[in-house]
C-alpha cells in the first residue's frame, strides 16, 4: 500500500494478514507504520532590497525557512535579471547567509535555493534581492571664477553646489576661510542648503567659501567643493578738481571733467552726469547722453 502524501498531518498504518478465509482464526496484525505529512519548505523573510555607493560594507543577506523535512543545504545565485532561473551559481556561498560585494558599480540580483535531503521535499528559491551599487558622489561648484566686488556689496550671484550620484538624503555645510584652503576653516551657522549668499561685505580682503555635502547612503564618501573665491575692493576714487564758473548768458563754459581711479582692477568705468538746483549731489536730474568723463 502507498500512502497518499495530499494532505498534510500524521496518520498510522498497519495490515491485517488471514488464512482460510479468517475461519480458522490463522489471523495475523502488523505493527502501525507512522506517516507523517509534513507542508513542504517555504521560506519565511523575504530578501530586501538594497542600494549603496561603491565600496560600502553591505549587509548580510540571510534566508530561514520553515516545515519540510530532513537536512537543509543551500546555495546562493546571482544573476544580472530579476529571475531566480539563470542565475550563476556562487562558489562558496552554501550557507543561510550571505554578504554580497560592493566593488563594482551597477545592479545585481541574489538569490538562495534550498534542498532538504530525505521526505521527497521539492528544491525552492528565495525571492531575488536587488542590490545597486551607486558611484561614489562628486560635486560641482557652480561659479569657480572669482568674483569682485567693491565694499559694502554683495555678490551678484549665490554660491552653488550640485552633485551626481551617490544614493540618499544629502546634507549641505558651507565653510568660510581666509586662505585658499579647505582646511582650518570656519563652519558657517545655518549655511545648510545647496545654495549660500555671504552677507556685505564691509572689510577689503580675499574671503574663500566651499560647501561640504554629505549623502545619507551607505559608504557615499563625503564631498567638498572647489574653493571659491571673492575679492572685495575699494570704492573707486573720483577727482574732481572744479572751480566755480560764473559766466553770461550764450556764453562758452569751461568743461567739467571727473578722473576716476581705483575700484575693480580691470573693471571699465561709466558715467552719467546729473543737474541739480541745490548744492547736493543727490535728487539732480539726469542729463540724457552725458555718459563721458567730460561734459560741457
Amino acid at each position: 500500500y502507498t500512502p497518499s502524501t495530499v494532505a498534510s498531518g500524521t496518520i498510522y498504518y498497519y495490515c491485517v494478514v488471514q488464512q482460510n478465509n479468517g475461519n480458522t482464526g490463522c489471523e495475523s496484525i502488523s505493527n502501525t507504520a507512522e506517516v507523517i505529512v509534513t507542508p513542504g519548505p517555504s521560506f519565511n523573510v523575504p530578501l530586501p532590497n538594497i542600494q549603496v555607493c561603491e565600496g560600502a560594507t553591505i549587509s548580510t543577506l540571510t534566508v530561514n525557512y520553515s516545515n519540510g523535512v530532513g537536512t537543509a543545504s543551500y546555495q546562493w545565485y546571482s544573476n544580472a535579471v530579476n529571475s531566480t532561473t539563470g542565475g550563476t551559481q556562487i562558489q562558496g556561498a552554501t550557507n543561510s547567509t550571505y554578504t554580497p560585494s560592493a566593488l563594482t558599480v551597477g545592479t545585481t540580483y541574489y538569490y538562495c535555493t534550498l534542498t532538504l535531503t530525505g521526505g521527497g521535499c521539492p528544491q525552492i528559491a528565495s525571492n531575488t534581492a536587488e542590490v545597486i551599487i551607486h558611484p561614489d558622489p562628486t560635486i560641482t561648484l557652480t561659479s569657480i571664477t572669482p568674483q569682485m566686488i567693491c565694499i559694502g556689496g554683495t555678490i551678484s550671484n549665490p554660491l552653488q553646489v550640485t552633485y551626481t550620484n551617490g544614493v540618499g538624503i544629502p546634507t549641505y555645510q558651507w565653510y568660510y576661510n581666509s586662505v585658499n584652503s579647505t582646511t582650518g576653516a570656519s563652519q558657517i551657522q545655518g549655511a545648510n542648503s545647496n545654495s549660500y549668499t555671504p552677507p556685505t561685505f564691509n572689510t577689503i580682503g580675499n574671503y574663500y567659501y566651499y560647501c561640504e555635502v554629505s549623502l545619507s547612503g551607505n559608504g557615499c564618501d563625503t564631498m567638498i567643493s572647489a574653493v571659491a573665491e571673492i575679492q572685495v575692493f575699494p570704492d573707486p576714487i573720483v577727482t574732481d578738481p572744479y572751480t566755480p564758473q560764473e559766466l553770461c548768458e550764450n556764453a562758452t563754459p569751461t568743461d567739467l571733467q571727473v578722473v576716476a581711479s581705483g575700484g575693480i582692477p580691470g573693471d571699465p568705468f561709466t558715467y552719467q552726469w546729473y543737474s541739480n538746483t541745490t548744492n547736493s549731489n543727490t535728487g539732480g536730474t539726469q542729463i540724457a547722453g552725458a555718459t563721458n568723463s567730460t561734459y560741457t
